[in-house]
Formats: structure tokens, sequence, C-alpha cells
């Protein structure tokens, strides 16, 4: 499912529509692209004490907090901001870091690490 899904968004992007998120295929490839981000994450290494936010805004909003040998934090040492469409094609490797629309609050350098780090899908 989330293959096809994937699929049909590179023919909707391709074509100039909009993407199609009031699929369900669209939430369940989200679930499925946030537990890679987490593993994406972890197999980072970073140092003890980080913490990583992800906040996925609309239409299925979602944060994940990652936290290394640490509590969570008021404060995160990155945290990353973006929608669905963005976060989607940026784990399917459809954009590049840099096409994508990202808030970035914190360490700027770590973060391009971990956008480049979430591709799940080649």
């Amino acid at each position: 499912m989330c293959d096809a899904w994937t699929h049909g968004e590179d023919i909707r992007r391709a074509v100039g529509y909009e993407p199609d998120l009031a699929a369900p295929a669209a939430e369940i490839t989200t679930e499925l692209f946030l537990r890679g981000f987490a593993r994406a994450v972890e197999n980072l290494a970073l140092p003890d004490g980080s913490v990583i936010v992800l906040e996925i805004t609309e239409p299925f909003p979602s944060t994940q907090v990652i936290a290394f040998d640490t509590e969570p934090t008021n404060t995160p040492t990155v945290m990353l901001r973006m929608d669905v469409a963005n976060f989607t094609a940026l784990s399917a490797g459809r954009i590049g870091p840099s096409d994508a629309t990202v808030e970035i609050e914190g360490d700027r350098a770590l973060a391009r690490s971990i956008l480049a780090a979430m591709v799940a899908t080649p």
C-alpha cells in the first residue's frame, strides 16, 4: 500500500496535482515512515543527552521525541517541523532535504544530517 500510494503521489507531483492526503493509504504510509524516522535517528548514534523532536503537522498531527540516554527536555537539540506531504516525499526519497519545506530549530548541522538520513526508500 505504501509503495502504491507513493507512486500515485509521484504521478500527482508530475502533473501538478495537490497531494492526496485524504486517502487512507496516506495515513498508513505516514505511520510507516514515522517508524523509519525513529530508526534512522537512532542509527546516527548521537551523543548522550541529545533530544530530537519531529513534529508533523496537517493533516495527521504527530510528535515524536527521541532522547539519547536522557529524559526529554523542554529544549530539544533539534526540532523539525513539517507537513505530511513534505515528510512523506522526503522519507520516500522523492525530494531532497534542500527541497523540503521544514522548520528547523536548534543544531542546524545536525538537523541536515537527520534529514539526509531519514530517506527510507531509494
